[in-house]
């Protein structure tokens, strides 16, 4: 009798186990589908691309960013987002991607864009410091220019403009004021190299070669043009 007891008891625990692991693994299944219906249906944000098709019903706006001090100059500048939000699968995607700059001189009040249109986007925005004027302490040494990467146009035909595109590579003094496109029909930038007798190389891809172009920041024109030895 009591051996039937014990049977029952350790039945009725064992039941009880099975029915409390169905609840949690219920209870999972539902926060596991709950979580993926979030993610398919929230709002997913990228950065470096502008949409170009038609075909979507897209939200454009624009805003300037923060102010930021040019080293070696008193003129301070801001990046111009382009926002887009459009339907993406359940959900929805906002892109943001910098246009444009505006400059602003304390000095002399007066306020000026870095490119005559908003179009397309800037990838990358590189300061070339003055390394001439370092003393090997650490300090933040004077701008004299920036080099930029640019994508204005949709080259693949993907409906978007982005980094697969082909690209371009401009130059500006410090101040923005003189901005000028000096490489068409990029691939990749692939950096530049320290500034020395107010000359900088530029380092990009193009036709499946690497290429060098000298560059005087004076001028804004290009010395000289190469490429580098084929891979071994």
């Amino acid at each position: 009798m009591k051996s039937r007891q014990v049977f029952t008891y350790i039945w009725r625990i064992n039941a009880v186990i099975i029915l409390l692991m169905g609840i949690l693994a219920s209870a999972s299944f539902a926060a596991t589908v709950w979580g993926l219906f979030r993610q398919a249906t929230r709002t997913q944000e990228v950065s470096n691309v502008v949409n170009v098709s038609t075909n979507d019903e897209v939200k454009v706006k624009t805003t300037i960013g923060t102010f930021g001090q040019i080293s070696g100059t008193d003129i301070i500048k801001a990046p111009l987002y382009l926002i887009q939000e459009y339907d993406y699968r359940a959900g929805s995607k906002e892109s943001s991607s910098i246009q444009n700059y505006i400059f602003y001189d304390p000095t002399k009040k007066v306020s000026y864009w870095l490119r005559p249109k908003s179009e397309g986007l800037l990838l990358s925005t590189i300061a070339l410091p003055d390394l001439t004027e370092s003393t090997g302490k650490e300090q933040q040494l004077p701008t004299v220019g920036y080099v930029y990467l640019v994508a204005d146009k949709d080259t693949n035909n993907d409906k978007r403009i982005n980094d697969e595109d082909q690209k371009s590579i401009a130059i500006s003094d410090p101040s923005g004021l003189r901005f000028k496109v000096l490489i068409n029909q990029v691939d990749r930038f692939n950096g530049t190299s320290t500034i020395k007798n107010n000359r900088v190389s530029i380092l990009y891809q193009s036709e499946n070669k690497l290429k060098v172009a000298e560059v005087d920041l004076r001028s804004q024109e290009i010395l000289s043009n190469s490429e580098f030895s084929n891979q071994p």
